[in-house]
């Protein structure tokens, strides 16, 4: 049953990081149904989950990122989804989670400063998606990507560590 919800948490998240990099946006649907999850995480989990530990992570994470939302540094949706897959790290996966978030950031960064990404948005052009192009080609980050990529990493872990993978 575990190996259910981490399947369900990381299909939430690809779904995320797909809608961020569509749209620049995480529908809250997405960001409650992975918040929803987490009670059921704590109950099938083959480990007790500090829940009271990750639901103050969450809480935290959540006032930062209001306030790197106000100052323009991130979006409603990034701040939420990164808030909730903390809180589903909890304080013993939380920093690698963060790790992973930031290494795929990077990627992203490096991805999006450089001529890679021309070539590839031409392609969607003469598909006919020009959505798809006029992404590739903006001036911003679609960072549900790198906190997908976070979470997915957390979930893996987990099942690795839990069934000897």
């Amino acid at each position: 049953m575990d190996t259910l919800v981490l399947v369900a948490f990381s299909s939430v998240l690809m779904m995320a990081a797909g809608s961020d990099f569509l749209r620049f946006r995480i529908p809250n649907s997405l960001v409650m149904v992975a918040l929803i999850l987490y009670p059921a995480w704590v109950l099938v989990s083959p480990h007790a989950q500090p829940w009271l530990t990750s639901l103050g992570i969450f809480a935290t994470t959540l006032l930062l990122a209001l306030v790197g939302f106000r100052l323009g540094l991130l979006g409603a949706g990034d701040g939420k989804l990164l808030a909730v897959v903390l809180m589903w790290a909890g304080p013993e996966h939380s920093a690698n989670t963060l790790l992973i978030m930031a290494l795929a950031g990077g990627l992203l960064a490096l991805f999006y400063g450089t001529s890679a990404r021309f070539p590839i948005a031409a392609a969607f052009e003469r598909l006919g998606n020009p959505t798809l192009r006029d992404n590739l080609l903006a001036d911003r980050l679609p960072y549900g990507i790198a906190i997908a990529a976070g979470g997915i990493h957390f979930a893996i872990g987990v099942l690795r560590h839990a069934h000897g993978l």
